[in-house]
C-alpha cells in the first residue's frame, strides 16, 4: 500500500463528529503520544513484530494530521534521517502549538515535507522489518471499525486480529 491509498483508507476511521481544529490538535497529541508508546514498545521487546507494527499508529496520526490540514502526503519526499524523527516529531507539534495556541501563521507547506517525511522514515522502518505497517494499520482499523469510527467501538473495543496480539502495553 502506497502512502496516498493509505492517507485515503485512514480516513474511513477518522472521527467525523470532532470540529476539524479540536481533531488537528488531537491528531497532534496522538502523534505525539503514539511515537512514545512505539519507543517504549521498543524497548521493551526489541526489533520485534509487535513493534514494527505500532508504527501504524503513528502513522494513522500524521495521515490524519494531514488530512485534517487539507495536505496530501507526498510520498516522494525523502524520509527523515533516523536521528531526526524525534526532532521532527517535535518540529511538527511545536508549531501547532504556536499555530493554534499563540497566534503564528500556520504554515502548510512546511508542515507538508515535514510530515511526508516523517511517514516516509516510518514505511522504510516497516519495510526493514519486512512489514507493510500501512496495510496492516488499514486491516486492523478495519476490524474495529467495520462501519467507520464509533465511540461505542473505541471505547468497548477488543482486540482480536492476528496483527496484534494480546499484550499488556509497555506504557503505564
Amino acid at each position: 500500500m502506497n502512502i496516498t491509498q493509505y492517507q485515503k483508507a485512514a480516513a474511513a476511521s477518522s472521527s467525523k463528529t470532532l470540529d476539524n481544529n479540536i481533531g488537528i490538535l488531537v491528531a497532534g497529541l496522538g502523534l505525539a503520544g503514539e511515537y512514545y508508546e512505539f519507543l517504549a514498545t521498543l524497548n521493551q521487546y526489541g526489533t520485534d513484530e509487535d513493534a514494527f507494527l505500532e508504527l501504524g499508529d503513528v502513522c494513522w496520526y500524521v495521515a490524519e494530521l494531514a488530512t485534517r490540514l487539507n495536505l496530501q502526503l507526498n510520498p516522494n519526499e525523502p524520509p527523515c534521517q533516523p536521528h531526526e524523527k524525534a526532532k521532527t516529531l517535535y518540529a511538527i507539534t511545536e508549531h501547532l502549538k504556536k499555530s493554534f495556541g499563540q497566534g503564528h501563521d500556520l504554515n502548510k507547506p512546511w508542515l507538508r515535507q515535514r510530515l511526508s517525511s516523517l511517514i516516509n522514515a516510518f514505511v522504510d522502518l516497516g519495510t526493514i522489518a519486512n512489514l507493510d505497517i500501512l496495510q496492516s494499520n488499514i486491516n486492523k482499523l478495519k476490524c474495529r471499525y467495520p462501519e467507520g469510527f464509533s465511540t461505542e467501538r473505541s471505547i468497548n473495543r477488543e482486540e482480536k486480529n492476528e496483527f496484534f496480539p494480546a499484550r499488556k502495553s509497555p506504557v503505564s
